[in-house]
């Protein structure tokens, strides 16, 4: 009982509350995962040459951030020396694109992969999609899965959506709580 009583407190404790919804990105606390996560996260080439990829780069600069309390290191080119490489599989070269596993193809629009792929003798971090939209949502879910958790030394997630519009049904309060349905 005592057991399950402290789990319940930290799941509750770590539940964002507010306008952030699942975006607070508390600063992990843990010090041997903050070390994993920085190294994981410590060179991060991210494709930008649009609106949308912009936004994705800010959003993921903002969560590491304040995780990792430490701002991420950005290159303008896919270098060997990167940990994390984030851009569409059209500009992926093609060495990259045959480490991964899963079939780039699978995906229709919006859909995107995040794997830890063994590239030129380490372990690279890939979030791929073939288009914009994929990419943000790639990015989303990296940053979901730094607050959940997980090593990331063996990431393969694929998410391919079955329908054309996604939706999140909330309602946002004049008093700044916000409801669920």
């Amino acid at each position: 009982v005592l057991f399950l009583s402290i789990y319940i407190n930290t799941v509750v404790a770590q539940i964002p509350q507010g306008y952030d919804l699942w975006l607070g990105y508390s600063k992990i606390s843990e010090e041997k995962k903050l070390t994993h996560y920085k190294s994981r996260t410590a060179s991060i080439y991210f494709e930008k040459d649009n609106d949308v990829l912009v936004s994705a780069k800010k959003e993921m600069n903002r969560g590491l951030k304040s995780m990792l309390d430490q701002a991420p290191n950005f290159t303008d080119a896919a270098e060997s020396s990167n940990t994390i490489i984030i851009a569409k599989q059209s500009k992926l070269n093609k060495e990259l694109l045959n480490a991964l596993t899963v079939d780039i193809n699978q995906l229709d629009k919006e859909g995107f992969i995040i794997e830890t792929v063994r590239y030129r003798e380490r372990d690279l971090i890939v979030i791929t999609a073939n288009d914009d939209l994929g990419i943000l949502y790639g990015t989303f879910r990296f940053l979901q899965l730094l607050q959940t958790d997980p090593a990331l030394d063996d990431l393969k997630i694929v998410d391919a959506p079955k329908i054309d519009l996604r939706m999140l049904n909330h309602w946002d309060n004049l008093d700044r709580t916000v409801e669920r349905g």
